[in-house]
């Protein structure tokens, strides 16, 4: 950033710097938050998807040590897949506008230059042809991270929750490494339960109408380096 050009092939001032960076943590927060509570709505009712990301953590702390570093990160594969599963079933950002650059064909019908286009995400992602028409566990319906945890899965596909090509979101990286740290907390120390008797609104996303609480108990045995 600090070596970019603007289109008037000036650097980028102090101030516009300062924008940009404010830009990336303030429009990752909301985001983020609705993210973890559509995730935490949907752990609720999957509590070996619960064990499963606390058995992860333990093998994070066996190698890394209690402190979530950048290397303890990546090294969350579960708990990434968790969170896609999540953005997959139900996106935050609801649809992409674009502009057509040129004439192109869509499903049989000319789309003419210059036409506004809308992606709606949620449809997209329902629609994947990579779990279309499938059953059980792989059922599109169905909250399933094991299903990122494959070859097949750790494509992209026709999900894109943080967009795709040159307008990819700044702050997929940040908005990932939050949410996981998040997670490694929560399963590391704690039991937890939600209300889940609530109607969910559009808001940024949709989020429920009660706010979700959440129930805290501390874990007899929390996951701890050996």
């Amino acid at each position: 950033m600090l070596s970019g050009l603007t289109s008037f092939c000036c650097r980028l001032t102090d101030l516009e710097i300062t924008e940009n960076i404010l830009l990336l943590l303030l429009a990752g927060h909301d985001t983020s938050s609705t993210t973890l509570t559509r995730l935490l709505s949907a752990l609720q009712d999957h509590p070996e998807v619960v064990q499963q990301l606390r058995q992860e953590q333990a093998a994070v702390v066996a190698r890394h040590g209690e402190q979530i570093t950048a290397a303890a990160i990546r090294d969350m594969d579960y708990a990434e897949a968790a969170i896609r599963e999540s953005l997959r079933l139900d996106p935050v950002v609801s649809g992409l506008f674009r502009v057509a650059a040129k004439d192109i064909e869509m499903g049989g019908y000319l789309v003419p230059k210059n036409t506004p286009i809308l992606l709606p995400l949620h449809h997209l992602a329902a629609n994947d042809e990579r779990w279309a028409g499938q059953s059980g566990q792989d059922d599109p319906a169905r909250f399933n991270p094991a299903r990122m945890t494959t070859e097949q899965g750790r494509q992209p596909g026709a999900q894109m929750p943080f967009g795709s090509g040159p307008r990819f979101c700044l702050g997929e990286r940040l908005a990932m490494a939050e949410m996981k740290c998040v997670l490694a907390l929560l399963v590391r120390q704690y039991s937890f339960s939600v209300d889940n008797n609530t109607e969910w609104v559009q808001g940024v996303g949709r989020v429920p109408k009660n706010g979700l609480p959440l129930r805290l108990q501390r874990l007899a045995q929390p996951v701890v380096a050996a």
